[in-house]
Parts: structure tokens; C-alpha cells; sequence
């Protein structure tokens, strides 16, 4: 009996952030409404009160799901990193419906951010530089500028695949950061 429960409540929840993520695809966030989610997912207020108190615990779940669920860097050797962050670019793409809301203007401007750094922090003994500072903006802008090119794939509609744009945004950030003697290539 409460496996059955544990489903249905599951569900519900799948349910109502599915219906989130499609009102993202028109709406602004700030314009989405509990009302709005319930008639789109199909079920009452109280429904949606029992699991989440806003629709910003909708989206806070979803952000936690994708990044629970991203895959996980098995190496630390420099070729590697294009087969790891080939695998995120993946991941990505394979869920891009949810991605791509999250990473909308006004929903959660943090997510982009996190996301890449969370891939990124990874590779922190290639990105070391003697100047902390100048390390810091330089990390900066390589997380930023894959932020705009993973938005700018997603919205081409995965113009090329996964391992061209792992290898681009790998090849751009390690020339940012001064790294041009290691090898990405097998």
C-alpha cells in the first residue's frame, strides 16, 4: 500500500513540474501562478500545497534533480575532459525541455552558473594560474561564455553534436585561461 502511495506521489510531482516546464516555454516565471500549474498538470491547489508551498520550490526541486542527476567526471586526465564534459553536453541535450526553462531569463539566473561550475570546479588543477585574481576572472568568463554557448546550442537545436561543442567550450576555456600545451586528443 505504500509503495502504491510513494507512486502516486511521485507522479504527482512529475506531473506538476512538467506542466511548470511547459508554461515556462510562454510564460515568464514571474507570471506563472499555482493556479496555472494545477489546471495544466490537472490537479486541485490542495495537491499542489501538500507537495510545495510555491512555485519556486517547483523549480528549486527541478534544478536539485538535474543536478543530482549529472554524470560523474571519471578522470582528471586532460583528453578525458572532453569525454566528461561530452557526457554532461549529453545529459543536457537528453533533457533540454527542463534546461533550457531553467536557464530562461528570470527564472533562476544562478542555475546556468551552477551548472557549469559544477562541471568546471572539476577541472580546477588544469585552470591554476599564479595570479589568483586574474585565475578568478578568467574562471569567470570561460563559466559564462559556455553558459552562452550551451543556451545558444540548445536554442539552434543542437546544431552540432555533443563532443564538437564539449571540445569548443574545453578548447575556449583552456585558451582563456593560458593553457595551450595540453593535448585534448587521444
Amino acid at each position: 500500500m505504500e509503495e502504491k502511495a510513494n507512486k502516486r506521489v511521485a507522479k504527482t510531482r512529475e506531473m506538476l513540474k512538467s506542466a511548470l516546464t511547459e508554461l515556462l516555454k510562454t510564460q515568464p516565471f514571474d507570471r506563472i501562478s499555482v493556479k496555472g500549474i494545477c489546471e495544466k498538470a490537472g490537479v486541485n491547489r490542495s495537491t499542489f500545497y501538500v507537495h510545495y508551498s510555491c512555485p519556486r520550490d517547483l523549480i528549486d526541486e527541478l534544478e536539485k534533480d538535474i543536478l543530482d542527476h549529472l554524470p560523474k567526471v571519471e578522470s582528471k586526465e586532460p583528453k578525458d575532459i572532453v569525454v566528461s564534459f561530452s557526457r554532461l553536453m549529453e545529459y543536457v541535450k537528453n533533457n533540454s525541455s527542463i534546461v533550457e526553462a531553467l536557464m530562461r531569463d528570470g527564472v533562476d539566473n544562478a542555475f546556468g552558473e551552477t551548472l557549469m561550475r559544477t562541471v568546471m570546479d572539476k577541472y580546477n588543477d588544469f585552470l591554476l594560474i599564479d595570479d589568483a585574481e586574474k585565475t578568478r576572472l578568467r574562471y569567470v568568463f570561460c563559466v559564462t561564455g559556455a553558459i552562452g554557448i550551451v543556451r545558444d546550442w540548445i536554442d539552434n537545436g543542437f546544431s552540432c553534436s555533443s563532443e564538437e561543442i564539449s571540445e569548443m567550450i574545453i578548447e575556449l576555456a583552456f585558451r582563456v585561461m593560458g593553457i595551450n600545451n595540453i593535448s585534448l586528443h587521444a
